[in-house]
């Protein structure tokens, strides 16, 4: 079923496993949830905020996350499949074990080099990424 949480605010909450398919969760603020082995396909979080979320194991395809803030974030073992990472801040996000395949993450801010801390890069956009190395 479709949700439509756009400018929600949810907090401590447990969404594990949860399909959120063709949702809209854009401009929300998502703080501590856990939300491991959730499907996001076909959804729009532009503009969200997921603050020390649990997201492992989650699955983004086709996903805009057009200037998401996922700082300090749990994302080990994620799939991000053809989706908008433009201007995503991804500072202190845990991406050990994540897969990017087709991705445009054109102004992502991150800590480290390509392949982001063991993460599987094979398919990221030619463009050259930018590394952010301070708060």
């Amino acid at each position: 079923k479709k949700t439509d949480i756009d400018h929600g605010h949810l907090q401590n909450t447990s969404f594990k496993d949860a399909d959120f398919s063709g949702s809209n969760l854009s401009h929300a603020n998502v703080f501590l949830c856990k939300m491991q082995g959730a499907q996001f396909k076909d959804i729009d979080l532009s503009e969200t905020q997921m603050l020390t979320c649990d997201l492992s194991n989650a699955h983004f395809e086709r996903a805009n996350l057009e200037n998401v803030v996922l700082r300090e974030a749990n994302l080990e073992g994620c799939r991000f499949i053809s989706c908008n990472l433009r201007g995503t801040d991804l500072r202190k996000a845990n991406i050990t074990l994540a897969e990017f395949q087709e991705v445009d993450a054109e102004g992502a801010i991150y800590y480290g080099k390509a392949p982001w801390n063991g993460a599987s890069a094979d398919a990221l956009s030619d463009k050259e990424m930018h590394t952010f190395d301070g708060e």
